[in-house]
């Protein structure tokens, strides 16, 4: 098998290990975040492999695309635990310093053959995204205090068909191009949307396959050019961070004001923005002049009196 192949694997299997585990527990486990027996027993019994490779990937250091691999599964990761946390470019590329220091300082160790030298190496670690949690994303540590693992925070990829029944999206009706933004790992509803014949592209910060018509990024740094799509699409994605950003004290509330702003913006006339949970705290800001709003509320669905529902936004001009 392929070294690269088998480290990857082992990472893999590692960060299952360590799934849903809260780096901020302070209970009386020390070293309840670490590494697994797997883990342990594949360095010590490929070494002289894992040696060949680090030489090789340290000679050539600017191509890391391991380093990638490794950060995107990381990443997934973080998201799956809680789909709220936001990471910029700037905060990923510090992401993958600490991965290259990590891999880096595991070549040593075997080259150097230190005895108990991996455990500082993997609690140094583990402190540096500590470190890079609470810069990043500091409402983290606020919520995951004393328990042993995260709270759950739902995020699925619903079916195609369920997303276009809550959306009440007809596939006849529907303007072209169409983007989906928070698309999903999978991409499902523009798989599906593209099978129909429709022109359609995925947005997403990790996504599965690479094609030409899935993005790979975040809405912060996509450019939503002005009059250029027909509809905009976001089921629980969006709209569900822009209200979780406005409930909270430290939310980037400016920050996803000024991008909805933008995702109007690039609506072709008669173009749709197309999203739930519904917005009513910026929805009551909307030009008439220049948009129309359509809502449909889901009966019995509301946080802090905001009711989940679905809007329809159209550029009427």
């Amino acid at each position: 098998m392929d070294i690269e192949k088998e480290i990857l694997d082992s990472i893999f299997t590692q960060l299952n290990f360590n799934r849903k585990k809260n780096l901020f527990f302070n209970g009386s486990e020390n070293d309840f975040v670490t590494l697994s027996e797997s883990t342990i027993d594949f360095i010590k019994n490929r070494k002289v492999d894992i040696l060949g490779y680090f030489e090789t990937l340290f000679a050539r250091r600017q191509d890391i695309s391991i380093i990638n691999k490794i950060v995107d599964s990381v990443l997934q990761t973080f998201y799956d635990a809680n789909q709220y946390l936001y990471f910029s470019n700037e905060d990923i590329s510090e992401l993958k310093s600490y991965y290259f220091m990590l891999l880096n300082n595991i070549y040593s160790y075997l080259l150097n053959d230190k005895e108990n030298c991996i455990d500082d190496i993997i609690h140094a670690h583990y402190n540096n995204l500590k470190r890079w949690i609470s810069k990043t994303n500091p409402f983290v540590k606020i919520i995951n205090k004393n328990d042993p693992y995260v709270p759950s925070i739902v995020c699925s990829e619903y079916s195609p068909e369920m997303q276009l029944s809550i959306l009440d999206i007809s596939l006849e009706e529907l303007k072209e191009p169409v983007i989906d933004i928070g698309c999903g790992y999978n991409a499902r509803l523009v798989s599906f949307l593209r099978n129909k014949g429709i022109l359609a592209f995925g947005l997403d910060r990790i996504i599965k396959e690479n094609k030409d018509y899935l993005i790979t990024g975040d809405w912060f740094s996509f450019p939503f050019v002005p009059d250029s799509w027909g509809s905009i699409i976001a089921h629980m994605s969006f709209s569900n961070h822009f209200m979780h950003n406005h409930l909270r004290s430290d939310g980037d509330y400016s920050g996803y004001a000024n991008k909805y702003t933008q995702i109007l913006k690039s609506l072709s006339q008669g173009g749709c923005f197309i999203y739930t949970p519904s917005l009513p705290f910026i929805e009551e800001f909307i030009d008439e002049k220049h948009f129309s709003l359509t809502k449909k509320n889901f009966d019995k669905l509301s946080i802090n009196d905001y009711n989940l529902g679905l809007t329809i936004i159209t550029k009427i001009a």
